[in-house]
């Protein structure tokens, strides 16, 4: 029996979610097409850091900006707990000696603070306070972004396919979109058109442990690798390093995710020296994710061109834009009416077909 629908979503992740709750909340019956589990993509692997402090480009920043205001206001709805919204801020610091220098560190909290994002500079002792298992070097320097968060993403994905359910809709798990049509021509080929990358990324977690360095911020250090922990639901650590996530690709064999696991690590231990790092390596586990990555390094958010009634939403950062860039395409869609925040990221920028 074939069934009807205002608007079917291809993909179960937060974006995909987030657009397909959005549609609902106006009105429309919603279904979401998942190949494989909700949240079983990048939206399980991410390091799901809420931010714009990253973004120093204004469009850029504006829109993630936006994307963490609707967050807090998802949270105000529902509740921090529901959603998992942690707010510790992130804490970002560079050293004379280190790979990112304080310059370069000072003119990325100058430009966020032109964009009246709240942010503080610090020096040593201000940042040994807030981070004591952290060896801050001499002369290390570096800056508070108080209202950067972090999400436990797979816990707000399923409450967003509950709403979703409750308004109507439905989520179809293990239910892959074999191909798209409307009125006739098929437009299968479409979803490999898109200019989009594959970015992999390893995240490395650790258990709940008394005995290992305790860590109260989302933090970012000063080597080339761009390391970064924070702590997880369970109270544990979770850890990455861009250097690494190239090392060990999409499919890791045991060794290669061994030693990567041990690599991110052995960082821990740099930065924070009575981290156990043989200890940890006992308990540690890894997973890698892989990250939509479009090929200009910008969101790609809007209707495609010459195929009436298919939109599309892929992005970097897609866990802080998704309730941004999920609102901003159901008005346009239900109401019409495009947001000024989207432009500079609509597909038509590219060549297609």
């Amino acid at each position: 029996m074939s069934e009807t629908w205002d608007a079917i979503v291809i993909g179960a992740g937060l974006v995909g979610l987030a657009a397909a709750f959005e549609l609902a909340e106006r009105g429309q019956k919603v279904c979401v097409l998942e190949a494989a589990a909700v949240a079983s993509g990048a939206t399980g692997s991410s390091f799901a850091w809420l931010n714009a402090t990253g973004k120093t480009e204004a469009g850029y920043h504006r829109l993630n900006a936006e994307g963490m205001a609707r967050h807090r206001a998802w949270a105000d709805r529902w509740g921090d707990r529901a959603v998992g919204l942690h707010r510790p801020g992130c804490l970002s610091w560079a050293e004379p000696a280190t790979p990112i220098a304080v310059g370069e560190l000072r003119a990325s909290f100058e430009a966020l603070s032109s964009f009246g994002y709240p942010c503080r500079w610090l020096d040593r002792s201000e940042l040994r306070a807030l981070e004591p298992d952290i060896a801050f070097g001499e002369g290390a320097e570096g800056f508070l972004a108080p209202d950067d968060a972090w999400l436990d993403a797979p816990r707000l994905a399923r409450l967003l396919a509950g709403e979703i359910a409750r308004a109507g809709g439905v989520v179809r798990e293990r239910s892959p979109a074999a191909a798209i049509e409307r009125s006739g021509p098929a437009v299968a080929g479409v979803a490999a058109a898109i200019p989009v990358g594959r970015v992999p990324g390893l995240l490395v977690e650790l258990p709940p442990d008394p005995g290992a360095a305790r860590i109260d911020h989302i933090v970012y250090g000063p080597d080339e690798g761009n390391w970064h922990v924070r702590a997880t639901p369970s109270g544990g650590l979770l850890m990455g390093a861009d250097d690494v996530d190239g090392l060990c690709g999409e499919r890791p064999d045991d060794a290669t995710m061994a030693a990567g696991i041990r690599e991110v690590l052995e960082r821990m231990r740099r930065f924070a020296p009575r981290f156990d790092a043989d200890r940890a390596t006992r308990s540690a586990s890894g997973r890698v994710g892989v990250r939509p990555m479009p090929h200009d390094g910008r969101s790609i958010v809007g209707p495609v061109p010459g195929v009436d009634g298919l939109y599309v939403l892929a992005t970097h950062s897609g866990v802080t834009l998704a309730p941004a860039i999920g609102a901003m395409l159901a008005e346009e869609i239900v109401g019409g009416t495009a947001s000024p925040l989207l432009e500079g990221f609509r597909p038509d920028r590219f060549a297609w077909g």
